[in-house]
């Protein structure tokens, strides 16, 4: 999970990371996950990321999850109780399918497009982390976009007297 403080009102902030109490480093290397950009059966795979160090697993389906549809995205209520469900749903999966490591999800950004973004703290569960979640969207048929980060928990600082 990452948190963004601003310290100041410097038109050009410098940035900082700083661990969270508790946080402790992520488990594995970046070499542990393997899974490569492409199309997969239901879902596409892509590693160019905004954020380092994510992964973004694109349904291939022809619906939103319901609540979630674009269209409505302005409804906000609607939109958020859609992502709440939708967030369970796949917090369920991956922790059905051995994925511990989960660390936070929010609904924000994400990799390519907005929609649920859940961070990791091993780089040694994020294969699995990924197929879970291409399959959830298969399954389903949906065009959903989910980003997978792998980090500690932390905390960026916008302060222009940081190094």
């Amino acid at each position: 999970m990452v948190v963004l403080v601003a310290c100041s009102a410097s038109a050009h902030p410098k940035e900082r990371t700083v661990p969270l109490s508790g946080g402790s480093a992520v488990d594995g290397i970046t070499a542990d996950a393997t899974t490569k950009d492409g199309a997969y059966d239901g879902y596409a795979v892509a590693r160019a990321c905004r954020e380092p160090d994510c992964v973004g697993v694109t349904g291939a389906g022809m619906t939103w999850w319901e609540g979630m549809e674009r269209e409505r995205i302005g409804e906000d209520a609607r939109f958020r109780a859609g992502f709440e469900r939708f967030r369970a749903t796949a917090l369920e999966a991956l922790a059905g399918a051995g994925v511990r490591s989960v660390n936070g999800s929010a609904l924000g950004g994400g990799c390519q497009a907005f929609g649920l973004v859940v961070d990791l703290k091993s780089w040694r569960e994020l294969d699995a982390a990924i197929a879970r979640v291409g399959a959830l969207l298969r399954e389903r048929d949906l065009r959903e976009p989910v980003t997978l980060c792998v980090r500690q928990n932390e905390i960026r600082l916008l302060d222009e007297h940081s190094n």
